[in-house]
């Protein structure tokens, strides 16, 4: 046990087989986006330690000040975003790669708010895919 929302999406990646991770929105600075890496970006690894850079040609998640999320996908994420206990706002996300569509990415989705609001309830759960045509949104 971490604390309940590293739980649930712990859980949630392991009921459906994708990767999951979360961040604290409220240190995300603008945007979110998925990029490939150029390895300038800065990242500080979760458990804290020295900065590191991405390798170039890494797909990354990255916020508006060009801080990395998560690195390797949403498989290494960061200490500056991480979700504590005093987390109030959250961004969670789960990759989905070819054979899975944007169909089975979306319902997998709606799955995820489903069972947010079974497990927070009250919780205000926006969902939304991002993808190649479309590979970042504004918090």
């Amino acid at each position: 046990k971490i604390n309940p929302v590293v739980d649930f999406y712990n859980a949630f990646s392991v009921f459906t087989g994708f990767p999951c991770g979360g961040e604290d929105a409220d240190k995300i600075k603008g945007g979110v986006s998925i990029a490939v890496a150029t390895g300038d970006e800065r990242f500080v690894p979760l458990g804290g330690g020295e900065m590191e850079h991405p390798a170039t040609g890494e797909v990354i998640y990255a916020d508006g000040s060009g801080e990395v999320l998560t690195r390797m996908w949403n498989w290494r994420e960061s200490d500056v975003t991480k979700i504590t206990e005093a987390t109030t706002t959250a961004v969670l996300s789960f990759d989905c790669l070819p054979p899975t569509g944007l169909q089975e990415t979306g319902e997998a989705a709606m799955l995820m708010e489903g069972k947010l609001e079974d497990c927070f309830p009250g919780a205000k759960v926006t969902t939304g895919v991002l993808y190649g045509g479309h590979a970042s949104a504004v918090l």
